[in-house]
């Protein structure tokens, strides 16, 4: 029974890595990958057509690849070709179906003790397949061929090991499970790794903003991370890492980060880019920012004296804290101190009392700035507010 299978297999394979046939694409390459899948032979690896596609400056854009719909053991199952597509990260699509093609599922059995028939996937179904298809941390990837076939013969939710029945439902289109394991591994398995390989070995300076510029995570952080170990340090890369230092997540701050300190060795510029960033960015990311930066040594007076200049706009009371924390550990100039009395008269009383507190702890203060903190403490004495 054994040899029989993999000979099934084995011949689904070879339909599965056929090329597709030559379309209108403004520009195509064509590779041979090697290929692992749970569907093969143990430790088998087949050739596969995998196809680039570019974008107008010849960058890679997509890859698609033709493959078979589903892997059939019991020879029972329509098998339909599948044309899947990743991006240039080998991150899955969308996969399509020539027209007048359809995937199926198992169909309830038409009297008990019946073999089960199959019924086209409805619009639904297809639907829930690509969201399976889009989740890279499936349970699909934890699970053997054996335990799939036998779950799609008997209709057995729990035979998929180490999952819940609900999870299982998730994970599956009822009925589909051979056809969503089959496609889940070609998404998301060796194919998706040999597409980054290939756009890793293509990977220059253009690409790289491209990917910057797209606003994917994924892609975001794989260029910020090769702009810098390729040494791209142009000024158009450099203006493009400051730029997201304005927004974005922790991931991102932390890379742009890494590839500042890179880019820029002299002190001065860096903390001058910092400082250039954090002056229009985000609440969020200047509050990142200014806590990372409180580990390090203590930033320039030029540094300061720049980002104080919107210190009057702020409206969070922890960049406000940040910030001046980040100058008690250093020597803040009579010009910075001016900025931060600005404060006191905000709406906010948190604010205002904060930049009391720091201004009560400098020494060299201007006329102005010491009249300003008089009077903010006779105004909080006479509404009986503690400093």
């Amino acid at each position: 029974m054994g040899g029989r299978v993999w000979l099934v297999v084995g011949m689904a394979g070879v339909m599965a890595c056929a090329p597709l046939p030559r379309g209108s694409a403004p520009s195509r390459l064509e590779h041979t990958v090697l290929v692992r899948h749970p569907g093969f032979a143990a430790g088998e690896v087949r050739p596969c057509a995998l196809v680039q596609l570019n974008d107008e400056e010849g960058l890679p854009k997509e890859y698609r690849m033709a493959i078979d719909s589903v892997i059939c053991p019991e020879q029972t199952c329509r098998i339909s070709q599948v044309v899947m597509t990743w991006d240039a990260l080998g991150r899955y699509l969308r996969f399509e179906l020539p027209p007048g093609e359809a995937l199926e599922k198992g169909g309830p059995p038409s009297r008990r003790g019946a073999a089960w028939k199959g019924v086209p996937f409805t619009e639904a179904d297809y639907l829930k397949l690509d969201s399976i298809l889009r989740d890279a941390g499936s349970l699909l990837g934890r699970q053997r061929l054996p335990d799939v076939a036998r779950s799609q013969a008997k209709g057995e939710l729990d035979a998929l090991t180490g999952a819940t029945p609900a999870a299982v439902r998730d994970a599956v289109v009822a009925g589909a499970s051979l056809t969503c394991f089959n496609l889940w591994h070609w998404a998301n398995g060796e194919v998706a790794a040999a597409i980054r390989e290939r756009t890793c070995q293509q990977c220059g300076e253009a690409l790289l903003l491209r990917f910057l510029a797209s606003g994917q995570q994924h892609e975001v952080c794989f260029a910020l991370e090769h702009l810098r170990l390729h040494k791209l340090f142009t000024p158009a890369a450099v203006s493009a890492v400051v730029s997201m230092l304005r927004g974005g997540d922790r991931e991102r701050l932390d890379l742009c980060l890494s590839y500042l300190q890179a880019a820029e060795p002299d002190r001065e510029r860096y903390f001058a880019r910092l400082a250039e960033s954090l002056a229009s960015g985000s609440a969020e990311g200047r509050a990142y920012l200014l806590d990372r930066m409180a580990a390090g040594p203590p930033p320039p007076s030029a540094f300061l004296e720049t980002v104080v200049a919107g210190l009057p706009g702020w409206s969070s009371y922890y960049e406000v804290h940040l910030l001046l924390r980040l100058a008690e550990s250093g020597r803040p100039t009579p010009p910075f101190c001016a900025q931060v009395a600005k404060l006191l008269d905000s709406d906010n009383f948190f604010i205002a009392r904060r930049a009391h507190t720091f201004l009560s702890g400098q020494e060299s203060l201007d006329a102005d700035t010491r009249a300003r903190l008089r009077a903010f403490r006779e105004r909080a004495a006479r509404e009986g507010r503690a400093l």
